[in-house]
């Protein structure tokens, strides 16, 4: 997944709030600010004509996302993305204390910090 930046004010020219590429198969909607498209939209988006026109602008920004610090596993490297629930998933599955500590460093949300907490309250007592 990576996220995509839809700045409509950078262009120079007046640009809608939304923005609708088209190719003869596929559809991207991109809201102004930031867009989170898995890799198969992100791919289209970077194919479609207007791309290469306004990523040259800075209208369109692909933020790379960052290195996860557990490759081995796969582990994102935060649950912004996830909702509370689907993070709490995660977080119970997560065994190292230290992405776990990350994680609870970039988020903001007072449920993923409970989550965190306990995940690392079971993992201190010997849980796996």
């Amino acid at each position: 997944m990576k996220t995509v930046i839809y700045n409509p004010k950078k262009g120079g020219i007046r640009l809608p709030r939304y923005l609708n590429l088209t190719t003869l198969k596929e559809r991207i909607e991109l809201v102004s600010g930031a867009n989170h498209l898995d890799d198969s939209e992100v791919k289209i988006l970077q194919a479609h004509d207007a791309y290469h026109r306004h990523s040259q602008t800075g209208v369109l920004t692909i933020v790379a996302p960052e290195v996860s610090t557990n490759a081995e596993d796969g582990a994102p490297s935060d649950l912004k993305a996830y909702s509370v629930n689907d993070a709490e998933e995660i977080i119970g599955k997560e065994s190292d204390t230290e992405i776990l500590a990350i994680w609870r460093k970039r988020d903001t949300r007072k449920g993923i910090f409970e989550a965190i907490d306990k995940r690392v309250a079971d993992l201190k007592a010997g849980a796996r």
